[in-house]
């Protein structure tokens, strides 16, 4: 039911239905919809085409000709570097700007929970009970929200927090991140450090982009009767704008984000999904190692060295393999391939039954066999171990979710400013301009080996950085060794995980090798390779200012501190805030258009407070219990595997050197085999994508039936995310039209795995990943947006006076969208408006003057002077912004007094609006016109300048858009009733 204010206090409530004509009138209510019509209503309603396509195209040109791109651009092309280095970009520019935004979005919903008035407000008739029962609810918006999320990084990031392999190490602070959010004495610190990390990256932070999105989108809908789409969220703030060019700018960005978000679940998850195949393919018993190396004609020995553990094979005899060739490495490709077709199949036939049968029932089904998988391990465990980390995170959480909700990591991100190009990305600092000052100066620069710069360096990966392998294989030939033993030579060397460390310029023997089995036979060990090795490489190895030069003896060590502001300040890594809480806030933002937009559509019927603490605080709350279980669980096997392997790990960097006991992820000592048989590993050492299933394998006969349900459940998160974006996708392109035809549906699908498939394709999923990144910052300001639209529409619902009671100007800022010509009217003609638009541009001192000269009668001497005064001060700050931005050319820093200069006049500004508005009763804060100003300041201008000539002539109630438009609802549903009465009647 929708909630219609039909005026002096009495309200109509009406199914709420956006049917074909509805649409049409909500884009009927921009001037633009004249001068280009955008709805297409084609063939029958249920085979045909009704979409707005303007939206469509746009959506479509952005996602195709990204995918397109993409492939065109081959694996290994500039494509995911470029966006790689946005990305870094972003997050050194703008780490404030996430890590504010989303702590005031908190705020905001917090309080808006608990205030009554705005809390206890339906979503829906005042009569209306929710649609969907409790459990179907959260587990639509579960499953929706967090996609395989939980399921891949259950394990994962909280083993990842705690421990590394060494030989990550080597990647020169690559992936040594080597966490300190707060003080880490002892060990169990860090494993509760861990756990909360996880924790926090899913709490309440995550969600707060949804129930933002939500909560408008239902407001607007349920009680207004707007179709449901993501342009009317912004209706509040901007009236008919909304259904408009900008509208359709809007949904086409929603449109993409979305179907960019699922894309990259699917390319990204669908490794996990082919190796989870592989891995479960190994669990049947004609696949178990014993029985292929029995078949074989082996003897199967646990207490053998090396990757296999099959003896005595008859002479030319092989081993054999498992019969499911297909799943085999050389044919994963084509796996993740049939893997995402399946699911796109899946996914389709769920938007086909709709949302009440097919969506429900997978999200019912997903949400559930996560339940049963987490309650059978809690359950088959140590329950009383997982029970103390369940309260034990609680708290945790509680207290330092402000502390680190907060941290922005300023110190640590500090020393990008001594980095290099494409590593120092700060606005406005010259990526060499402090390390050549300190140079030019004869201060040595602040890195601790040339590896930290630019110049390659035999350590970085073990032995030779891959830099200098085509050099190195030249010289090894100009000795007298042939081609292929010298690239087999150096290019063995180079790929060295070099966990153990060997010292530079010494050359490896079998020793160092001994695990490689016949890999060894590739090292040519003759004097003049020690010659060579001994002679040149040491000119690679690390130059340090350091005294205790012999730290950097070995390959390890070289790694661990290369990072001087490591070395110094124990600090984090600085590349940590991007890889991790900046790409975790940006991807969830990125997803707000397409999952706050379902979970409003699931919501109806249901309070404001209901829907933020459901969708909100539950969530959290469910993130604590899944990672405690899963994350303590983790934590357990990898301590039990370092004791039971007698492997000490340097807990200083949080590393344990794998190379010992693992291969590729096998175990390859008998300790290592036989603690495997007992379902134990050394998790940090077996590859991500399967850590979640190994981690119940200590559970004997049940560990099988809970991987099988582990990887049903990934499969099903899969499809409930997939059907759950075509189904926002399909909505969006129709504008919001209920039930879009079956054609629509289908397309929007299969674009999803399309645009998916071309990516696994060209190997650029990395890609995908940081243009969603990239795009959650401008979709940031979208929803700073959207907390003002939400704010306001709140206060409609409630009745407060102060803003029922106030105007608007009597032109927009945003009239340009509709051609100056918008539909509520313009008290001056296009000409005029556009010449002071153009003013505004080039001469802002004439509109603070007119501003002021209306605010002080010209009957007085003094306020005349005053506004000359103002307005000739403001085109001064003008012109002196202009010019010292053409000074920066030749002057540093005088780029930073211009612009210090054109923040003065936008305060200017922002006063000469604020006193307008208080004149004329103008609804809005001192906030909203600083932000017009400084973004729209020729339209700002040319708006004071129009109201103050026109002297508010024409100026419509605040929300006189949105009354217009719920009249017209309401007679719409009226008229429908009538006849269906007559119809009924007949």
């Amino acid at each position: 039911m929708v909630r219609v204010d039909l005026g002096n206090g009495l309200y109509k409530e009406t199914e709420h239905d956006s049917s074909e004509e509805a649409v049409q009138f909500s884009l009927s209510l921009s001037s633009f919809d004249k001068i280009c019509p955008r709805w297409i209503s084609l063939g029958h309603k249920t085979w045909g085409l009704r979409l707005n396509w303007v939206c469509s195209l746009l959506a479509i040109i952005v996602l195709w000709g990204f995918g397109i791109w993409c492939i065109a651009d081959g694996e290994g092309g500039e494509v995911g570097t470029n966006f790689a280095l946005a990305q870094s970009w972003v997050t050194q520019n703008f780490t404030w700007f996430y890590i504010g935004t989303q702590d005031i979005w908190c705020l905001m919903l917090i309080m808006v929970c608990f205030i009554p008035k705005y809390g206890n407000l339906r979503l829906g008739g005042e009569n209306e009970r929710p649609r969907f029962g409790d459990f179907t609810w959260f587990a639509l918006l579960f499953t929706c929200g967090v996609a395989v999320g939980l399921y891949y990084f259950g394990v994962a990031e909280p083993l990842y927090f705690y421990r590394q392999p060494a030989s990550w190490k080597g990647y020169v602070g690559a992936y040594d991140y080597d966490v300190k959010k707060v003080a880490l004495p002892t060990d169990a610190h860090r494993a509760q450090q861990a756990i909360f990390m996880a924790i926090y990256h899913w709490g309440i932070h995550g969600w707060v982009p949804y129930i933002l999105v939500a909560l408008v989108c239902a407001i607007v809908s349920f009680r207004w009767g707007m179709p449901m789409t993501i342009r009317s969220c912004f209706f509040p703030l901007i009236g008919n704008h909304a259904y408009g060019f900008l509208g359709d700018l809007i949904d086409a960005l929603s449109i993409s984000t979305t179907t960019f978000g699922v894309c990259t679940s699917l390319g990204l998850g669908v490794q996990q999904l082919a190796r989870g195949l592989q891995f479960l393919r190994d669990l049947q018993p004609e696949c178990q190692p014993k029985t292929l190396c029995e078949a074989s004609g082996g003897t199967y020995d646990l207490n053998t060295y090396g990757r296999s553990s099959c003896t005595n094979l008859p002479v030319d005899a092989q081993l054999k393999t498992c019969k499911l060739s297909y799943l085999s490495d050389e044919h994963i490709k084509d796996t993740q391939y049939t893997i995402i077709w399946i699911l796109t199949l899946c996914a389709t036939m769920s938007v086909l039954t709709g949302l009440n049968k097919g969506i429900v029932t997978f999200a019912k089904i997903a949400f559930s066999l996560g339940m049963i998988v987490m309650m059978i391990v809690l359950l088959s465990d140590n329950t009383p171990y997982l029970l103390n980390v369940m309260v034990q995170t609680t708290g945790y959480y509680l207290q330092y979710v402000l502390l680190v909700g907060f941290d922005c990591e300023a110190f640590q991100q500090l020393s990008f400013e001594f980095a290099g190009p494409n590593v120092n990305l700060l606005w406005g600092s010259d990526p060499t301009n402090l390390r050549q000052k300190l140079m030019d100066a004869g201060v040595p620069t602040l890195v601790s080996s040339p590896d930290c710069g630019n110049r390659p360096n035999p350590c970085s990966f073990g032995i030779i950085s891959m830099g200098i392998i085509a050099q190195g294989a030249a010289a090894l030939v100009a000795k007298g060794m042939g081609p292929a033993q010298a690239n087999a030579t150096v290019s063995l060397a180079a790929l060295h995980p070099g966990a153990s460390g060997i010292p530079c310029g010494t050359i490896p023997d079998d020793s160092d090798f001994g695990q490689s089995g016949g890999d060894d036979a590739n090292m040519l060990l003759d004097a003049s390779t020690k010659d060579y090795w001994n002679g040149g490489f040491p000119d690679f190895c690390p130059k340090t200012p350091f005294v205790d030069v012999p730290t950097w003896g070995s390959c390890e060590a070289h790694a661990y501190l290369c990072d001087a502001q490591d070395l110094y300040f124990g600090d984090t890594s600085k590349s940590f805030m991007d890889w991790w809480t900046i790409f975790y806030w940006a991807w969830w933002i990125s997803w707000a258009p397409f999952v706050g937009f379902f979970v409003a559509k699931i919501s109806k019927g249901r309070t404001v407070r209901e829907l933020i603490l459901g969708g909100f605080f539950a969530p959290t709350l469910f993130a604590i219990l899944w990672f405690s279980v899963f994350g303590g669980l983790a934590i357990k096997m990898e301590r039990i595997a370092e004791l039971a392997l007698q492997e000490r790990p340097d807990w200083e960097h949080a590393a344990v050197d794998c190379s010992e006991h693992y291969s590729g992820g096998v175990p390859i000592t008998p300790n290592a085999k036989k603690l495997a048989a007992e379902g134990y590993y050394m998790l940090t050492c077996l590859p991500k994508d399967t850590q979640i299933y190994h981690v119940v394998e200590p559970y004997g006969l049940v560990s099988g039936f809970l991987q099988v349900m582990l990887y049903v459940g990934l499969i099903i998160y899969f499809v409930t995310s997939s059907d759950s974006g075509s189904y926002v996708d399909d909505l969006q392109s129709s504008s919001g039209l209920s039930e879009p035809p079956i054609p629509q549906k289908v397309f929007w699908c299969v674009t999803e795995g399309a645009v998916a498939t071309g990516l696994v394709a060209s190997g650029v999923e990395k890609a995908l990943r940081a243009i969603s990144i990239v795009m959650g910052l401008p979709f940031t300001i979208v929803l700073c947006h959207l907390v003002l639209a939400l704010y306001r529409a709140l206060k409609k619902e409630v009745g407060d006076a102060d803003i029922l009671e106030s105007k608007r100007f009597n032109t927009q800022l945003l009239d340009i969208f509709e051609g100056f010509k918008p539909m509520s009217g313009s008290p001056v003609p296009v000409s005029k408006h556009l010449k002071a638009v153009v003013t505004g541009l080039l001469c802002p001192g004439y509109a603070v003057y007119a501003s002021m000269h209306r605010m002080h009668p010209t009957s007085k001497d003094c306020g005349m002077r005053e506004s000359l005064v103002y307005g000739v001060l403001a085109q001064l700050l003008y012109i002196a912004w202009i010019v010292l931005m053409i000074c920066e050319v030749k002057f540093e820093y005088a780029s930073s007094i211009a612009w210090l200069l054109y923040l003065f006049k936008t305060i200017l500004l922002t006063y000469c609006r604020t006193a307008m508005r208080n004149k004329y009763n103008i609804w809005g804060c001192t906030l909203d016109d600083m932000w017009a100003c400084l973004v729209w300041y020729p339209f700002v201008c040319a708006q004071l300048q129009i109201q103050a000539e026109t002297d508010g002539e024409g100026a419509q109630a605040y929300f006189a858009d949105v009354d217009a438009a719920i009249l017209v609802n309401t007679r719409s549903e009226a008229a429908k009733e009538n006849r269906v009465a007559k119809s009924v009647a007949q």
